[in-house]
């Protein structure tokens, strides 16, 4: 999960580097009506602040759950796994939503959606539920 937050810092840069021809070319596919409108290059400041806020968001996110499951929380590995799965499942959906356009963005997409299957397999192998079992158990007194 440390990976997934290193990625979204290292990439929120590179893709807030997104010209505003290709954020208007991009919003003009998704609604080809407003392609035509000349106020869309005026959005790009806003577009860039929201995307800088979103990465940061999902830093903070995937940094808090890589720490909170690290310290063995139980509710934490079930929070994750929601985040994670969701995360799984709409990273193809952004790719082709955009068309693949925003390379950068895509490989984003693609690489998060990778660090989110392979941290759900780690949280919910057998040794990581005998280490949550283990640290709810000392944290109650039971052992």
């Amino acid at each position: 999960m440390w990976w997934g937050a290193a990625l979204s810092l290292v990439a929120g840069p590179f893709l807030l580097g997104t010209t505003p021809d290709a954020v208007a070319e991009t919003i003009g596919r998704m609604d080809p009506a407003s392609a035509a409108d000349p106020t869309l290059r005026d959005a790009y400041p806003f577009a860039l602040t929201f995307a800088g806020m979103f990465g940061l968001t999902i830093a903070a996110v995937w940094a808090w759950m890589a720490w909170k499951n690290r310290q063995g929380r139980a509710w934490a590995r079930i929070v994750a796994t929601i985040f994670l799965v969701l995360n799984a499942i709409s990273a193809p959906g952004n790719i082709v939503a955009f068309g693949g356009r925003l390379g950068l963005a895509s490989i984003y997409w693609a690489m998060s959606a990778v660090l989110s299957v392979a941290a759900l397999v780690l949280i919910w192998r057998r040794s990581s539920s005998q280490y949550y079992d283990t640290v709810s158990r000392q944290r109650l007194g039971m052992c």
